[in-house]
């Protein structure tokens, strides 16, 4: 896989933009990473806990379990925009 790469100068200026080829390891290692961004953003820890004891507890867990199949499906495909929100359960 490659993911966009830009080198800056001493003031920020934008000198180079191109692409990094990563390992597929190091892929893997990413969108599962963007996965779990995503979900602590929308139901942070706490949230999963205390929701657990809730009728909301089914929408959480259904909205979670989506999000860990699109890395799942992601980490065989392994897109450069993985973190692109199209991707990803709205």
């Amino acid at each position: 896989m490659e993911i966009p790469h830009e080198t800056y100068d001493g003031n920020g200026n934008c000198i180079a933009r191109g692409a990094v080829a990563i390992s597929a390891d190091r892929a893997i290692i990413m969108i599962k990473a963007e996965a779990q961004r995503r979900i602590l953003a929308r139901y942070p820890q706490w949230k999963q806990i205390n929701l657990t004891r809730t009728p909301q507890a089914v929408e959480m867990w259904a909205w979670i379990d989506a999000v860990r199949a699109k890395s799942n499906e992601m980490e065989q495909t392994q897109p450069s925009d993985y973190a692109d929100d199209r991707h990803w359960p709205k």
